[in-house]
C-alpha cells in the first residue's frame, strides 16, 4: 500500500506497509548502518546514536498507544536510510515498516538532490553555486524543524499502529478508505498519532488553539457534529498526489515499496497546503482529546471508541451505548454543548 508521509510542509515520501508476523530482531547490517531493537520494535540508521534515539521514540510511542487504547502497540521497525528500504524492509520481515528521513546523511543527499532539480527547472537562470547556496538554506531550516524527530517519529508510528491494531479495512480490501488508507474517521486516526506526540509539541497545539480561538492565529473550529465526520482538509491534495505518485512509479518501473521524495516550493506548495484547514484540524483534535480525557476521566477512552468504529458502529452510536457510563450525554446536540462549554471554559473568546 502506497501512502502519503507528511515530513514537513514540503517534503513528502512514499511508504509501504509491509505484512509479516515475526517480531522484529536486528539482523547483520551492512557497511555504514546501525539497528537497535526496543521493546516494541528496532530502528535502522546511519549512526548508532540515531539508531538508539529512534528506537527509544518507537517504544515511548509504543507506551502511549497501549496507554490510550488499552492494547498492545504492533511492533515496528523504523528504516532511517530511505536509498536501501526496500532491500531491508524484504530482509526483516516485520509486521510494519516506515522509512524515516534522518537530519543528515540520507537526508541530505535526498532533499537535496530533489531541491537541485526543482531549482534547475523553476529558476533557470540561477548559476550553480547560487543553486548550491540555496540547498544549504532550504536544509538548514529543515533541519531545525528536524530537532524534534522524536515527536514526529511517535506520531507517524501511532499512525501505522493504529490502523494495524484494530484491522480497520482499507480501499484494497474492499473497505471505503480514508485520508490516511484505513477505513477508521479521519478525526481519530488524527487523535491516535496526536496522542503520542512529544510534551512540547503537544503545549504548542493548545497554545496555537487558543491564540485561534482568540482571533490571533488564522484557522477554524468545526461542530462537533461536521468534525467527527469530515474527511481530513488534506485529503483531496493528497488523493491527488498518490494517484501521480502511482503513475510516476509505474512509469519509471520502480515498486510499490521505492521511496522517492518531490520538493513543493512557491505556488505549488500554497497551492497543495496555504489554503486548507490542516493546521486547525490538528489542533481541534489534540484540544478534543484533551476533552475527552478530563470529561470521562479515562485515559484509555480511545480504545472504546475505536473498538465502536472498529464495529462498524457511528460516534452516535458509541454516545448512546456508553456516554452515560463515562460522564458524557448520550446524544450529539447534547455532547456538542458540552464541547462547547469545555471551550468557553479552557479557551475563552478573546
Amino acid at each position: 500500500m502506497i501512502r502519503i508521509y507528511h515530513i514537513s510542509a514540503i517534503v513528502w515520501g512514499l511508504w509501504t506497509i509491509s505484512p509479516a508476523a515475526a517480531a522484529p530482531l536486528c539482523p547483520a547490517m551492512p557497511d555504514g548502518l546501525f539497528c537497535k531493537a526496543g521493546s516494541s520494535g528496532l530502528a535502522i540508521a546511519e549512526t548508532a546514536d540515531d539508531a538508539m534515539r529512534f528506537a527509544a521514540a518507537i517504544d515511548e510511542s509504543a507506551r502511549l498507544f497501549q496507554a490510550h487504547f488499552s492494547r498492545p502497540a504492533p511492533s515496528l521497525a523504523l528504516i532511517a536510510a530511505p536509498e536501501r528500504f526496500v532491500a531491508l524492509k524484504d530482509q526483516l520481515q516485520t509486521d510494519l515498516a516506515m522509512p524515516w528521513l534522518a537530519r543528515h546523511a540520507s537526508f541530505s543527499r535526498a532533499i537535496g538532490d530533489a531541491l537541485r532539480e526543482t531549482l534547475r527547472k523553476s529558476m533557470p537562470d540561477l548559476t550553480p553555486a547560487a543553486i548550491e547556496a540555496e540547498i544549504d538554506k532550504k536544509l538548514a531550516e529543515i533541519g531545525g524543524a528536524q530537532n524534534r524527530e522524536e515527536g514526529v517519529i511517535a506520531h507517524e508510528a501511532c499512525h501505522t499502529r493504529f490502523i494495524k491494531a484494530y484491522a480497520f479495512s482499507s480501499a484494497e480490501s474492499g473497505g471505503a478508505q480514508s485520508h490516511y488508507g484505513g477505513s477508521a474517521p479521519d478525526w481519530l486516526d488524527e487523535t491516535a498519532a496526536i496522542l503520542c506526540e512529544d510534551a512540547k509539541t503537544t503545549a504548542d497545539r493548545r497554545r496555537q488553539f487558543a491564540l485561534q480561538r482568540q482571533g490571533k492565529f488564522q484557522g477554524r473550529i468545526w461542530p462537533m457534529r461536521h468534525f467527527l465526520e469530515m474527511a481530513h482538509p488534506l485529503a483531496q491534495e493528497d488523493a491527488h498526489l498518490l494517484t501521480e505518485a502511482k503513475k510516476e512509479a509505474a512509469a519509471e518501473g520502480r515498486s510499490d515499496g521505492a521511496f522517492k521524495i518531490t520538493i513543493y516550493k512557491g505556488d505549488e506548495a500554497k497551492a497543495l497546503i496555504g489554503n486548507s484547514n490542516a493546521p486547525s484540524f490538528y489542533l481541534q483534535a489534540r484540544v478534543f482529546a484533551d476533552f475527552l480525557i478530563e470529561t470521562t476521566k479515562t485515559e484509555n477512552i480511545f480504545g472504546s471508541i475505536a473498538e465502536g468504529y472498529a464495529a462498524g458502529r457511528t460516534f452516535n452510536d458509541w454516545l448512546a451505548e456508553n456516554g452515560a457510563a463515562n460522564g458524557l450525554p448520550t446524544d450529539i446536540a447534547a455532547f456538542e454543548a458540552k464541547w462547547e462549554a469545555y471551550l468557553t471554559h479552557h479557551y475563552p473568546i478573546g
